[in-house]
């Protein structure tokens, strides 16, 4: 089937130079020797992939110029069983990840070894035809396979085009016309002041845990009636209007778009960035501004057909920061039936994929805010104090939680408190 490339971020991947590790998912296991065997695992990875689709998809040039994609079945990958030792697994595992050729191209990479201390996959796919949620799918394939249990069946060819309906809908145009109600306008500021104003793109990286207690997570959700994605995205625009001193704040942030059961089961790019936005004034009460997220929210997705946010083609251009709550992908979830651990795979000639991506993972250690940045955009410190702002937010949010008629003047005297006790104590 053929298919015109959906969704911007697919567009923005097979256009940017194959020079650099963009918009990239590689991940590893290792599985004790005892548990594993090679034959068995081999078949199952084979069927798992084979199931999805977009795994098996072409992305290349019609005689028009148009971009467009199809289902290749013969894109399979024959996996070989490689044995090798420890030592020279060591050395190849900083080699696995590397940038992807996307025109005419595979999209994803699979390795199978063994070493005389246990078993190796590893995985290097393409965002193009993959998402976060995509890896929860796959890995449940690949053990339902092992296991000898049936996988259902994943429709994302037949959905991409219910997609091309849904643009020609009525539907479609009354979303646009919401989204552009509500979030058009100049006078936004999406992103923490840059820095730099150059087009050279490397990547950055700093991560943090939160402290915060699940007990009180829960609670403020309760009381306010908000999902904890709701929570943190409106900690984030805090954090973007606190650092830049200004009231008008806007960004995206990434809704899965696995909005009925069937797409529980496929894999591929569906998420969709949706905006969401806040005109901040002292006297508002964050019971307020909680009740305007999550309705915005909610609104977002009921009209998620409609692409708002969009990305440029080139990396770096887009000028708001782009927010991603998610359980860690990296907690191996269904592979632990097959005792295994995560193995970090390197991601070499790494790029930024947006100016600055701000991801709040929720996994067994508890909760980590990620940022990845354009390190040519940003200096380190600055990003520091992003994340000293925003790590300030999130805890006078939730030490706020049981005042209902706490005010952003009173939040925001907080968290400046904190970030001043938090230089005074790195001063000293």
């Amino acid at each position: 089937m053929m298919r015109r490339v959906v969704g911007k971020v697919a567009l923005m991947a097979a256009l940017n130079s194959s020079a650099v590790a963009l918009l990239m998912l590689p991940f590893g296991f290792r599985i004790v020797v005892e548990t594993f065997e090679p034959e068995k695992m081999k078949e199952a990875l084979t069927a798992a992939i084979k199931n999805h689709p977009s795994l098996l998809t072409r992305i290349y040039f019609d005689q028009d110029g148009e971009l467009r994609q199809e289902y290749r079945p013969d894109y399979l990958i024959d996996i070989a069983i490689e044995k090798i030792s420890d030592e020279e697994l060591e050395a190849k595992k900083h080699e696995l990840s590397r940038p992807f050729k996307m025109i005419d191209k595979r999209l994803y990479r699979i390795r199978l070894y063994v070493t005389p201390s246990a078993g190796y996959i590893f995985f290097d796919v393409h965002h193009t035809v993959f998402d976060g949620a995509s890896f929860k799918v796959l890995i449940g394939d690949i053990v339902k396979t092992y296991y000898g249990t049936p996988m259902e069946h994943d429709y994302y060819y037949r959905d991409l085009s219910v997609q091309g309906e849904i643009m020609a809908s009525d539907a479609y145009l009354e979303a646009k016309k919401y989204f552009e109600g509500l979030y058009d306008g100049d006078d936004f500021v999406r992103l923490p002041k840059i820095d730099h104003d150059v087009r050279e793109n490397k990547l950055g990286h700093l991560s943090a845990t939160l402290a915060l207690h699940e007990k009180d997570m829960e609670a403020v959700e309760k009381r306010y009636g908000v999902s904890r994605n709701a929570f943190f995205s409106l900690a984030t625009l805090l954090a973007i209007a606190l650092y830049n001193k200004k009231p008008n704040v806007q960004f995206s942030w990434t809704y899965n778009g696995r909005d009925d059961l069937q797409k529980l089961a496929e894999t591929g790019l569906l998420l969709k960035d949706l905006p969401l936005a806040l005109r901040l004034k002292k006297k508002d009460a964050i019971k307020a501004l909680y009740a305007s997220m999550q309705k915005q929210i909610n609104d977002g997705i009921a009209r998620s057909c409609y692409a708002y946010t969009l990305v440029n083609a080139e990396a770096v251009t887009d000028d708001s920061v782009c927010f991603l709550y998610q359980q860690d992908i990296r907690d191996g979830g269904d592979l632990e039936q097959l005792n295994v651990e995560t193995v970090d795979v390197e991601q070499n000639k790494a790029a930024s994929e947006n100016a600055l991506d701000v991801q709040m993972l929720e996994g067994k250690e508890g909760l980590t805010l990620i940022l990845d940045y354009s390190a040519s955009l940003y200096d380190e410190k600055s990003i520091e104090r992003f994340r000293d702002l925003f790590l300030a937010v999130t805890t006078s949010l939730s030490e706020l939680g049981k005042d209902e008629k706490a005010s952003v003047g009173k939040l925001i005297h907080k968290a400046d408190k904190k970030v001043h006790e938090k230089d005074s104590l790195s001063a000293g």
